[in-house]
C-alpha cells in the first residue's frame, strides 16, 4: 500500500512485523508446554532434523522411505530439471520481488526435506518445474530485449539524437523577445526550468534516502553516462544473444525429446493399477484382487485385518475391511 516508502523503511517495516509475530507465538508455546499439549515427535518427524537413528520398531527402521534422497533418486523423478531448477533459484536474486522471494523460500524448504527423506521428493516437483520456468523464461526474456533494443536504435536512435541536437543548436540561436513583453517560447522556457529545479529538488530528497542496489542500478541507466554506454554496447550485446539463442535451440533439442519420453515412461509407471501385474508373457496376475473381493464376501463386516501397513489402505478400500495399520496409523512410531 505504501508504494512510497523506501527500501530500508520497507525492510524495516518487515523485521518489526515478524519480530511481534515471533514473540507472540514464543509466548503461546511458552503457556501451552507444561499442559502437554504438545505430544513426543514421531520417529518420522524427528527425522526430519537429526539422522534416522534405530527405533527398535521393525516397522520403521526397514522402510527405505526414511533414508536420505540420493542424486540417482533426484534424476529419477526430476531429471533434467534437476539442473535448471539450480540455476532458475539463482535467477530468482535478480530484480526481486515478493513473487521471487516466496519461490527461493519454497525451493529452500523443499530442497532441505527432501534431502532429509526421498519420500518427500514429491514436494519438489512443483518448485522444480517453476525454477526450471524461470531459468529458461529469464534466458529467453534478456536475450529477446537485447535484440529488440538493437533493432529500435538502429531504426529510431540516430534520428532522436540528432532531433535532440538540433533542438539544442535551435534554442541558442533563439533572438530574445522585447523587454517588458513575453512570448510563448518564453514561457515554456519558464516553465521547462521550474520543471528542470523541481525534478533537481526531488533528486535531493531522494538522495538523502538511502536506496535498494535495484533503485541505483536503474539510476545509473536513466543518467546520460548509463545511456551512452547502453549504446554503445548494444551492437555487442545483441550479438551474444543471437550466439546464445542459436545454441540452446540447437543443442536443447535432444535433452527436450529424452525429457518427454522419460516424463511419460515415468507416468505410465506410476499411473498403472498397483494390485494388477502383466508378466512378461502377457499372462495377467491379480491375486490381490481377489484375495480382497474375498475379504469383503467371506468375513463378518465387523472383522479387524492384521496385515503388514503397505496393504492397510487397500484392505479399507476394497475389502471394506477395518485394517489395524496403515499408512496413518495413530502412534508415535507409525509409518
Amino acid at each position: 500500500k505504501h508504494k512510497d516508502m523506501s527500501w530500508s523503511a520497507r525492510v524495516a517495516l518487515r523485521i518489526k512485523v515478524f519480530s511481534v509475530a515471533f514473540l507472540i507465538l514464543a509466548a503461546v508455546v511458552f503457556a501451552l508446554w507444561p499442559t502437554g499439549y504438545f505430544g513426543p515427535l514421531s520417529s518420522r518427524i524427528r527425522g526430519l532434523f537429526v539422522k534416522h537413528t534405530r527405533t527398535g520398531n521393525p516397522l520403521v527402521d526397514s522402510v527405505a522411505e526414511h533414508q536420505a534422497a540420493s542424486d540417482s533418486a533426484y534424476w529419477q523423478y526430476l531429471h533434467h530439471c534437476k539442473t535448471l531448477s539450480i540455476l532458475g533459484w539463482f535467477l530468482c536474486f535478480w530484480k526481486t520481488n515478493p513473487a521471487k522471494s516466496f519461490i527461493v523460500g519454497y525451493g529452500l524448504v523443499a530442497s532441505f526435506f527432501s534431502l532429509k527423506m526421498v519420500r518427500l521428493l514429491i514436494i519438489c516437483g512443483p518448485i522444480a518445474s517453476i525454477l526450471t520456468g524461470v531459468a529458461l523464461g529469464t534466458i529467453f526474456d534478456l536475450c529477446v530485449s537485447q535484440v529488440t533494443d538493437f533493432l529500435w536504435f538502429l531504426a529510431f536512435g540516430s534520428s532522436e539524437e540528432k532531433k535532440d541536437a538540433l533542438e539544442d543548436e535551435a534554442s541558442s540561436t533563439e533572438p530574445k523577445s522585447p523587454e517588458g513583453k513575453k512570448t510563448e517560447k518564453d514561457k515554456d522556457k519558464k516553465g521547462k526550468k521550474t520543471a528542470k529545479k523541481d525534478n533537481k529538488d526531488k533528486d535531493k530528497d531522494e538522495d538523502k534516502d538511502p536506496q535498494s542496489p535495484k533503485e541505483q542500478y536503474d539510476k545509473f541507466w536513466e543518467s546520460t553516462e548509463g545511456k551512452a554506454l547502453y549504446r554503445r554496447t548494444s551492437p555487442l550485446r545483441a550479438m551474444v544473444a543471437v550466439v546464445v539463442l542459436g545454441f540452446v535451440a540447437q543443442t536443447g533439442r535432444q535433452p527436450v525429446v529424452d525429457f518427454m519420453e522419460h516424463a511419460e515412461t515415468m507416468a505410465q509407471g506410476m499411473s498403472s493399477p498397483q494390485i494388477l501385474f502383466m508378466t512378461r508373457n502377457g499372462q495377467i496376475v491379480d491375486d490381490y484382487k481377489v484375495t480382497y473381493e474375498w475379504l469383503k464376501k467371506e468375513t463378518p463386516q465387523d472383522a479387524r485385518v492384521m496385515a503388514w501397513w503397505d496393504y492397510g489402505y487397500q484392505i479399507t478400500g476394497i475389502g471394506n475391511r477395518t485394517s489395524i495399520a496403515d499408512g496413518n496409523t495413530w502412534n508415535h512410531e507409525h509409518i
